[in-house]
């Protein structure tokens, strides 16, 4: 018999795995800002050293609760789960690879990928043992249902555009006001992630996508609302590890407080990490267009907007019951 999860323990994992997902972005930021300076304050090196302890730790976590989740079972499901320790192997020795000194940058990208998959993985498994299992969302038979995760998944890449938008018109408004010392001048997304190629781009997205999408959002959601916490402390714990992943943007990542809080209430409304994921990476494959072909992104978005307007009535027709497993 399963032992019941205290709400100390539910807010430790909950804890823990915020540290998880925004450590290595903190230290990789302020690395970058650091190099701006005339001074170097950081140690060479310091942003790839958080970089392997958070990927140590959350390969060993994630080891340990899959060779937990899987001692016992025989035949068939003994075999599935022999699997998943495979992986997890994999995954750790994949990124040990990637963070050597002769790991070429592509490598790196591929690490940081990896880690982030393997968090998320963390992520699933940590709420699968709190009892607080999160859905895919598309896990239905419905064609109904179906039909209205497809319109939930369009709305959260309608809310990535206005996000967007909001933070670009942030950054003008602060401009144009005069106050450009708000801003760190320098340091974007695509010079914080260190992209020269659009390989590197979709593995650092998906890494992207799998931290802020699966492990901020709706784990960190769910064991929360599985802790009773108040429905304030969820949006304010969760908006500010969002803020501070995107400090590098200066006073405009404020902006990404409304953007989250946004995300937060569609996940906890409709349920289902998927569409939040398939969204946010849909979104991002649009910005990689736009950086590295700026001839493709205006037919290109304006195709997608189209999609994702005409999907967007599909939950009103099929209904107010949430895709849910």
């Amino acid at each position: 018999m399963k032992r019941a999860v205290s709400q100390n323990q539910l807010l430790a994992w909950a804890a823990g795995l915020l540290v998880l997902a925004s450590l290595p972005s903190l230290a990789t930021a302020a690395s970058r800002l650091d190099g701006h300076g005339d001074a170097q304050r950081l140690p060479h090196g310091f942003a790839d050293w958080v970089q392997f302890g958070a990927a140590l730790t959350a390969s060993l976590l994630l080891a340990a609760m899959v060779t937990t989740r899987t001692v016992g079972h025989e035949g068939a499901t003994r075999r599935r789960l022999l699997t998943q320790r495979t992986a997890v192997a994999a995954c750790t020795l994949s990124w040990l690879y990637t963070t050597t000194p002769a790991s070429s940058p592509l490598a790196r990208h591929l690490g940081t990928a990896v880690y982030g998959v393997v968090l998320a993985w963390l992520a699933i498994e940590v709420c699968r043992a709190s009892g607080a299992r999160l859905s895919s969302g598309f896990d239905i038979a419905d064609r109904d249902q179906r039909l209205r995760t497809w319109g939930i998944t369009s709305w959260f890449y309608l809310l990535c555009v206005a996000g967007s938008f909001l933070v670009t018109m942030s950054e003008q408004l602060l401009r144009t006001a005069g106050f450009d010392n708000a801003l760190i001048v320098g340091l974007d997304q695509r010079s914080t992630l260190g992209l020269v190629g659009p390989a590197e781009g979709v593995l650092a997205f998906i890494a992207t996508v799998a931290i802020e999408d699966v492990v901020i959002v709706a784990a960190t959601a769910t064991l929360l609302a599985k802790a009773r916490r108040p429905t304030w402390h969820i949006y304010t714990a969760i908006c500010l590890v969002e803020v501070a992943v995107h400090a590098y943007m200066g006073i405009s990542a404020l902006a990404f407080a409304v953007l989250t809080a946004s995300r937060i209430w569609l996940y906890r409304r409709y349920q289902g990490f998927l569409p939040l994921a398939v969204a946010h990476l849909v979104f991002n494959i649009s910005v990689l267009l736009k950086w590295f072909a700026p001839g493709l992104p205006t037919m290109v978005i304006a195709l997608m907007l189209a999609t994702a307007a005409i999907l967007g009535v599909a939950p009103r027709r099929a209904g107010k019951t949430g895709a849910t497993a």
